[in-house]
């Protein structure tokens, strides 16, 4: 009996590409150098990746280059039919602001390069990334300001990192998402409380009791707009446009406060204050919004 035929076929610009077994990655160019009908086998997996990603290096904005396909973990069609492109790996359709420009400017410049990296999955990034947010907190309430911006400020990087490596290497889940929103919290609050021990032990004469309370609203405000973003989305509550409260702007304002140690010693008091009053003004404002909604369950 004749074995069926397996094999599917994909067009993209300027681009042929076959493939039949998981084994076998066959690729085509008829335009470049290959010569029109000679194939470019992908023996292993390994070699398909690396060679995706040498290509990759090649589609990043402003070169007009095509995608490569996506198989076996390898860039860059999210799925038959679309083009992977700047802005779709780059980054997701919630980033605002300067998470964003994070993403495309300095995260997307780590990604390509953790491509061909056998063993290594997203959620190890993610790991990485917020473990050195704890550690920043961790060096800012031993009084060493200046270190722990430096630390928080990779970590930002590198936060960006894992969903794009995920995007790039088709290992998007509801589990990695779900991975990432939740250590967030871990390496966001982490700061804030490390800055807020910073000032009780170090320079701020206001009352210790002050700076507790101060900091204890800046972590749950922190929190509460991460999580009313979340929980308006899923019951479909509109509560007004993004804000400038969003991680990406928090996380760059404790950042610059704790490099600005350098001039003063007590600027970090300025993000806990910035945090303490922009978070709760955004917070009632969106209660105000869905008590007004009246949308039934």
């Amino acid at each position: 009996m004749d074995k069926p035929d397996m094999t599917h076929s994909l067009t993209l610009p300027g681009h042929e590409q076959s493939w039949g077994a998981p084994e076998a990655l066959t690729w085509r160019n008829p335009v470049a150098s290959y010569g029109s009908g000679n194939a470019a086998p992908r023996d292993t997996a390994a070699a398909g990746r690396l060679a995706s990603c040498r290509q990759l290096s090649t589609f990043l904005p402003g070169t007009g280059s095509p995608a490569v396909p996506k198989r076996h973990g390898t860039p860059c069609l999210e799925r038959p039919g679309k083009e992977l492109n700047a802005t779709s790996w780059q980054t997701k359709p919630s980033d605002r602001f300067i998470l964003k420009w994070i993403k495309v400017h300095l995260s997307a410049k780590i990604t390509p390069h953790l491509v061909p990296w056998q063993g290594l999955d997203p959620w190890m990034i993610t790991l990485f990334s917020n473990s050195m947010g704890i550690l920043a907190g961790l060096l800012a309430a031993l009084g060493l300001p200046g270190t722990a911006g430096t630390v928080a400020a990779l970590a930002q990087v590198l936060d960006g990192v894992d969903g794009q490596f995920a995007r790039l290497t088709g290992r998007q889940s509801r589990g990695g998402a779900f991975w990432d929103s939740v250590l967030d919290r871990y390496g966001d609050g982490a700061m804030v409380i490390g800055l807020s021990v910073y000032l009780i032990r170090f320079p701020e004469p206001l009352p210790a009791g002050l700076l507790t309370l101060f900091g204890a609203l800046a972590v749950i405000g922190s929190n509460l707009i991460s999580y009313s973003s979340s929980r308006a989305e899923h019951l479909g509550i509109d509560v007004g446009p993004p804000t400038l409260a969003s991680k990406g702007t928090r996380m760059s304002v404790m950042i610059l406060c704790s490099w600005g140690t350098m001039l003063w010693q007590s600027a970090p008091l300025l993000a806990i204050l910035y945090l303490v009053i922009h978070t709760q003004v955004v917070i009632c404002q969106r209660l105000r919004r869905a008590l007004e909604s009246r949308q039934p369950l």
